[in-house]
């Protein structure tokens, strides 16, 4: 297993990372490739992409900072709000999960 996601009661987004996602972390060095393109690539192997998940634009999500990754489902959208001090990908691989904060919801 590449990645799993739940959705916590919160409705924040928890991304577990599986053992050939972490492989694969390791052997494309998508830990020097933070935001779109390391987050891109690890969802696209996944095959979250090619099942209505998305990266979007962080311009476009209410509550979400320009630079910050942006998941969505096509009915929510979820931010990364530490991407300036943390990255999402080190985060996953050194703790096996990361948390994405729900966005555009009061």
């Amino acid at each position: 297993m590449y990645l799993a996601h739940e959705i916590l009661p919160n409705k924040d987004l928890r991304l577990v990372l599986g053992a050939a996602g972490k492989q694969m972390i390791k052997a494309e060095d998508l830990l020097h490739k933070p935001g779109y393109n390391g987050l891109n690539r690890l969802l696209e192997a996944a095959h979250y992409l090619d099942n209505g998940w998305q990266l979007v634009d962080g311009n476009e999500v209410p509550g979400a900072l320009i630079s910050a990754p942006v998941i969505s489902n096509d009915s929510r959208c979820w931010w990364f709000p530490d991407y300036a001090i943390k990255s999402e990908i080190g985060t996953l691989y050194m703790t096996g999960e990361v948390i994405f904060t729900l966005a555009g919801e009061e």
